[in-house]
């Protein structure tokens, strides 16, 4: 390749510049542009949309690009810290941290973001999501694991709600590492799984699970 061939000319783009994806911890879909979130020490509270126009030019449809400086948010969680998971449930995206849950409302398409807003869901901050992989939707509900344990948040009611009263104590386990917690949802069967897993301290410099004492929880999501 030469620079040339690599090279664009910014002229054949009008809608702004066609950078690459960032390299970020969280991705999803949302209104049809590609979100991305979390770029790791640079950036952890950012979250970056690529552009939906279709440019008649080149034919690209918007997912392969990012107007770098344009087309991103920065959302701060109460008590600070890294974004730990994004989620969309129909025209909303719900972004996580540790300790918040926000949703962002509004046409994302726009370039710069200006008409997104974002809400606090969780007052004071205290309710957030510790692993994206444990974020979960059903019913049109996304389900989420906490410090206080399972919650679960729709539309209709914003304010998270808590899924795992029953079985809270063992739930709030401090023994789990809930970072690496993941869910799932069979719909046949009407039932949701999460599983929280125990690191193995025996086995160092390594991500290695304790089998025996790591629980699988299951919920019967008809009842």
């Amino acid at each position: 390749w030469s620079s040339d061939v690599c090279s664009s000319d910014l002229s054949d783009y009008p809608e702004g510049r066609h950078d690459l994806p960032p390299k970020c911890k969280h991705i999803t879909a949302h209104q049809g542009c590609l979100v991305l979130a979390n770029k790791s020490f640079e950036s952890p509270s950012e979250v970056f949309f690529s552009l939906v126009q279709f440019n008649a030019i080149s034919g690209e449809i918007g997912s392969e690009y990012f107007p770098n400086n344009s087309n991103s948010v920065i959302l701060e969680s109460v008590n600070g810290g890294a974004i730990t998971g994004v989620k969309t449930l129909r025209d909303n995206l719900y972004v996580f941290h540790e300790n918040t849950s926000s949703l962002l409302s509004g046409d994302i398409s726009t370039l710069g973001g200006q008409s997104l807003r974002q809400d606090l869901l969780s007052s004071q901050g205290e309710l957030g999501s510790f692993a994206s992989q444990a974020i979960q939707e059903y019913d049109g509900s996304l389900t989420f694991l906490s410090d206080e344990g399972i919650m679960t948040i729709n539309n209709n009611k914003p304010y998270p709600v808590e899924l795992s009263k029953n079985i809270k104590p063992l739930i709030i386990d401090k023994n789990f590492d809930r970072s690496l917690a993941v869910s799932f949802f069979n719909a046949d069967e009407d039932i949701m799984g999460f599983y929280l897993p125990v690191k193995d301290e025996t086995v160092t410099n390594s991500i290695n699970i304790n089998n025996v004492d790591s629980t699988l929880f299951i919920y019967d999501v008809k009842d």
